[in-house]
């Protein structure tokens, strides 16, 4: 079972956000105005990711230039399916939570708790697209069943995430500017421990690793030349 850092990860992700936070702030105004396009939002989330991998593997500066990449078909629909089927898994939650509650007001607290549920089962949803290139499902299958394997683990860790972007959003919202970056990375980096980040590289797509390959088996003795008859065993002539 993984070891949960929590406090480790967001110490570390508070000093990548803070080594390159103009880049951080710009990519998160990008994603405030773009985010709300069908396709751009997810997009440009696991775009972010993206870069935090490549920062994370080679300390080289965010480049902006990387926000686009998730734009392309295989990181930018996998990461809009995703989005669109746990969007709906949560309204629909949230709806039946609404519909109970008219009922009996207590149910109304579910509501919070599905959106905590859900967003803690799926947090590694689009760092698992972002690096792997695994489709919607896939992903979210991975994610939910590493999280699940350590339920108590991550979910202080997700709620200890979620209130460090809420924090930002309560400074009149102007701090999610800072806080959610911290928000991302952290989650980066707990992806970077329980599952390694193996298909980016800090040059960009493509094995960060490669397992050493086994040294080729020797070549066959070959039988020595120049050899004298009389050194030879004797072997008797055959019958007549």
């Amino acid at each position: 079972m993984t070891r949960i850092r929590t406090g480790d990860w967001i110490n570390e992700a508070w000093r990548i956000v803070q080594a390159d936070l103009g880049m951080f702030i710009v990519a998160m105004l990008i994603m405030g105005i773009a985010g709300s396009i069908p396709y751009v939002g997810t997009a440009l989330s696991c775009s972010l990711y993206y870069m935090v991998f490549k920062r994370i593997q080679g300390g080289a500066p965010l480049n902006l230039s990387d926000l686009g990449r998730g734009l392309q078909a295989d990181m930018g629909l996998p990461a809009f399916l995703a989005g669109l089927i746990q969007g709906a898994i949560v309204t629909a939650a949230v709806f039946a939570a609404m519909c109970l509650g008219a009922i009996f007001f207590p149910f109304f607290l579910i509501i919070p708790i599905v959106a905590l549920l859900c967003s803690m089962m799926w947090m590694f949803t689009l760092p698992l697209i972002a690096d792997r290139k695994l489709d919607f499902w896939s992903a979210m299958e991975t994610s939910r069943k590493t999280v699940m394997a350590n339920f108590g683990g991550f979910l202080g860790f997700a709620i200890l995430v979620g209130l460090v972007y809420l924090l930002g959003a309560v400074l009149c919202g102007v701090g999610v500017l800072v806080t959610g970056p911290i928000a991302m990375v952290a989650v980066a980096l707990a992806y970077r421990d329980v599952f390694g980040i193996r298909g980016i590289s800090a040059e960009g797509d493509g094995p960060a690793w490669s397992a050493a390959a086994p040294p080729p088996p020797p070549p066959p003795p070959t039988p020595p030349t120049n050899v004298d008859p009389g050194d030879q065993p004797f072997a008797p002539p055959p019958p007549q």
